[in-house]
């Protein structure tokens, strides 16, 4: 490894984890106060079911920290914002494509969540969802 290379790695930010929950009751967490010019911050997404059935509709919640000015989800080609109710607080609903039935495979899509604040700089996050 050349010297280049580790103050590269040294210099990266840390990202830090994020919370996945998958069922049960909504959790309420508070978002993290930032600056305006601070970057943005996924904390948390909570998703209404472990995995879902195609056809099934996904209730979703995330936390961000409070610079944040959208989300977006991204599932393939696709995208749309997530409702803001709060600084840091986001929600929307995802309805996974129906399919006949003799075509149900197994199947993990991929949710990204794209966190963007007021000037435009965005953080990504990418989330399998497991489909039967």
């Amino acid at each position: 490894m050349t010297r280049a290379t580790l103050l590269a790695l040294v210099a990266a930010p840390l990202v830090a984890p994020l919370r996945v929950m998958r069922g049960g009751c909504v959790p309420t967490l508070a978002a993290p106060v930032r600056a305006p010019d601070a970057p943005p911050e996924l904390v948390a997404i909570w998703l209404s079911q472990p995995d879902y059935g195609w056809g099934e509709l996904a209730h979703i919640r995330v936390v961000a920290s409070t610079n944040v000015a959208l989300v977006e989800l991204r599932v393939g080609p696709y995208g749309r914002a997530l409702t803001k109710h709060e600084p840091g607080q986001f929600s929307g609903v995802y309805r996974f494509p129906f399919l006949p039935p003799f075509v149900h495979p197994r199947y993990t899509l991929t949710f990204r969540f794209v966190a963007r604040t007021a000037t435009g700089t965005a953080t990504v996050r990418e989330l399998p969802v497991a489909l039967h």
